[in-house]
């Protein structure tokens, strides 16, 4: 065995090239790969975890679905209606709704401004309140309302029946 003797921080410094030619080194041996499958119980647990998850899922999704469908018909009802220019029908609309979501008892009774009010506290950012002079005239005294108004009662409408609670 070959050894360098150097003096590099007072340390030994072996030639590694000299101990490999003395050593007679062997390539290593190497294991086979290992075969990589899906019929590892690991696997087939996150498998069902995996399915579970999505059928809980659907299933909510589901039940959200059909718990809304009261919001499609209306919605659907509000867009017939402005078709044909009628703000009675969106008032209509909207208590079938408001009656649906929050019961007879609470939402039946409402008329005038309490019902507007009522319509105010249940949605977000939807103010019917700031309309309710212009509503009496043309609901009640039967006068003819203006496009511009027309189409912010269908546009408060649309957005009550998105956001009430």
């Amino acid at each position: 065995m070959r050894i360098q003797d150097s003096n590099i921080d007072s340390l030994r410094v072996v030639d590694s090239l000299a101990l490999e030619a003395n050593l007679k080194l062997q390539p290593l041996y190497e294991p086979d790969p290992v075969n990589f499958d899906f019929s590892a119980p690991g696997w087939l647990f996150l498998g069902v975890i995996l399915i579970l998850a999505a059928l809980i899922l659907g299933f909510f999704e589901l039940r959200k679905y059909r718990r809304n469908k009261y919001r499609r018909d209306a919605y659907e009802d509000l867009n017939r209606f402005e078709k044909s220019g009628d703000l009675e029908g969106v008032f209509v609309t909207l208590k079938r709704a408001a009656i649906f979501r929050f019961g007879r008892e609470e939402a039946g009774p409402l008329t005038g401004e309490s019902w507007l009010e009522f319509l105010d506290k249940t949605a977000k950012g939807v103010k019917w309140t700031d309309v309710s002079s212009d509503l009496e005239k043309y609901l009640y005294q039967g006068k003819d309302p203006s496009p511009e108004f027309s189409k912010l009662v269908f546009a408060k409408a649309k957005e009550w029946i998105k956001t009430h609670a």
